[in-house]
């Protein structure tokens, strides 16, 4: 049995009614070819392949900020626990994007230059809304809206 990820070849273990099942966790999205070969007691074998496509899976994060703060202060938003189940792309890193305005974020993972967290200062008090997409690979999280209390 092999998945076709570079994980190598394990065993394929047969039911008594000598079906199989097939379980296997990818690391990454794409197209994989996965190949079965059955031995018969004689030593027959025979071997087919099927393709299988992994789907990408969003990453994710947690907003928050250290508000409420005095008006003309600044307010720390920050992005945090920010995960992807790929190691693949958590391994390539996180690119983050802050603005008051959906206009003003980055569109891409290389435009996302902000780093995990960005201040705002608001002169006067009030509850302002950020946005804060998440990237990682070329591909866009998600854009975050929070309302940052302002005192």
């Amino acid at each position: 049995m092999d998945y076709g990820d570079g994980t190598g070849i394990e065993p394929l273990v047969l039911n008594p009614d000598n079906s199989f099942g097939l379980a296997h966790d990818y690391a990454d999205n794409g197209s994989y070819t996965v190949t079965v070969a059955i031995t018969d007691p004689e030593g027959l074998t025979s071997t087919d392949t099927v393709t299988v496509t992994v789907n990408n899976v969003a990453p994710f994060a947690m907003v928050s900020n250290n508000g409420p703060v005095d008006e003309g202060s600044p307010v720390t938003v920050t992005l945090v626990n920010g995960a992807d189940p790929s190691p693949t792309d958590t391994a390539a890193g996180f690119h983050y994007s802050y603005a008051l305005d959906t206009a003003s974020l980055a569109t891409s993972y290389a435009d996302a230059i902000d780093g995990a967290s960005k201040d705002f200062t608001f002169a006067d008090d009030g509850i302002y809304a950020t946005h804060a997409p998440h990237f990682r690979q070329e591909r866009r999280l998600q854009r975050v809206q929070h309302g940052g209390d302002r005192q």
